[in-house]
């Protein structure tokens, strides 16, 4: 399906899948976070180690989670029998640098699929293969917000330092961009913000033209406390796999 594809249980539908593990606060974090798609966007350069260390640290535990990646990676190691994980490469990778507003009719697809275990989620987290999320602190920050609402929350970008001129206000793509069910499904309806989509433009300006992209649904960003860009420790002890080792850069949401 235009290099998507599935792991971990493509042909269940949320509710008969068994989100169990051996290790009981990961199978916690399974179940809470099973309302929530989380969508990571990388680049090139270390694109690899960078998604691994994801997968074995602050993603380990979550039930949904999606990468845009190179298809000469190897993916073996993220398919998990404990959780949903979603691939999209192949002929989406190689439309970069249009990367990935023109990949918008992918989730469309991910979304309508009959059966998607994606579907009808309340919550989309769009984060870049540089981030650390503090996974807790997020899902209970999403206890206090409206699903059924336009939401579109995360730290306000200063918009000189990307030099997006002529963009609307937007959230920052560095410390992640939350979006609620009801307005991802109309970025990614066909019909909708066609301009942006089919635009051209850097990797680094995706969160602005996202950002005009809502704009345009009558939808505004809203700040959030808790996100924020942060500069990396030196080293990070490790923990069983459950920490990254050596950031070079990032942001992150704390409790």
């Amino acid at each position: 399906d235009g290099g998507l594809t599935v792991g971990g249980g493509s042909a269940q539908t949320l509710s008969r899948y068994r989100l169990e593990h051996p290790d009981a606060e990961c199978a916690a974090q399974l179940r809470a976070t099973r309302d929530v798609l989380f969508l990571v966007i990388g680049g090139r350069g270390y694109h690899d180690l960078r998604v691994r260390v994801m997968m074995k640290s602050w993603a380990r535990c979550v039930c949904h989670i999606l990468i845009f990646t190179d298809p000469s990676v190897n993916i073996a190691e993220y398919i998990s029998r404990y959780r949903f994980v979603y691939i999209a490469g192949g002929d989406v990778w190689r439309k970069r640098p249009y990367l990935p507003m023109t990949h918008m009719g992918h989730l469309s697809r991910l979304l309508t699929r009959q059966h998607s275990p994606a579907a009808n989620l309340s919550w989309y987290f769009l984060v870049t293969d540089r981030t650390f999320v503090n996974v807790g602190a997020l899902v209970s920050t999403l206890g206090g917000l409206d699903p059924t609402q336009d939401g579109y929350y995360g730290r306000v970008a200063n918009a000189t330092h990307k030099e997006s001129f002529g963009f609307h206000e937007y959230i920052d793509i560095a410390s992640g961009v939350l979006l609620s069910g009801p307005l991802l499904n109309k970025i990614v309806d066909p019909a909708n913000c066609k301009d942006q989509k089919n635009a051209g433009g850097t990797f680094d300006m995706f969160d602005a033209k996202l950002g005009n992209c809502i704009f345009y649904l009558d939808a505004r960003p809203r700040r959030l406390r808790g996100f924020f860009p942060e500069e990396a420790p030196n080293t990070c002890p490790s923990d069983d796999g459950r920490r990254a080792a050596d950031w070079r850069s990032g942001g992150m949401l704390r409790s």
